[in-house]
């Protein structure tokens, strides 16, 4: 009437369990690996943005000096060269070298 499981012999279930729990282990190494990975690309997602927004700024920054030069205005001038030297005085992120 009721079925019979037949379980593998002792020493076999203890390589697969001991196999099984080698996975596993591998695969959280792995999974926090691939977390730290995640971790880091992130970091430069954002770096990389702060110079996007930071190269968008100076070209700005250029288009209206060159408006005020074509303009002869010498008082924008003035205050774009002031801008200008806050902007370089500005450190800008760099981007970690890949190990």
């Amino acid at each position: 009437m009721a079925d019979i499981i037949a379980f593998p012999p002792s020493g076999a279930l203890r390589r697969s369990l001991a196999e099984l729990s080698t996975a596993v282990g591998a695969l959280r190494r792995r999974r926090d690996s691939l977390e730290r990975q995640h971790a880091e690309l992130c970091s430069v997602k954002q770096q990389i943005a702060q110079q996007a927004r930071q190269a968008i700024m100076l070209a700005d920054l250029a288009a209206a000096v060159e408006q005020a030069i074509l303009d002869d205005d010498q008082g924008a001038l003035a205050r774009l060269q002031a801008e200008l030297a806050a902007f370089a005085a500005t450190p800008m992120p760099q981007l970690d070298a890949a190990d």
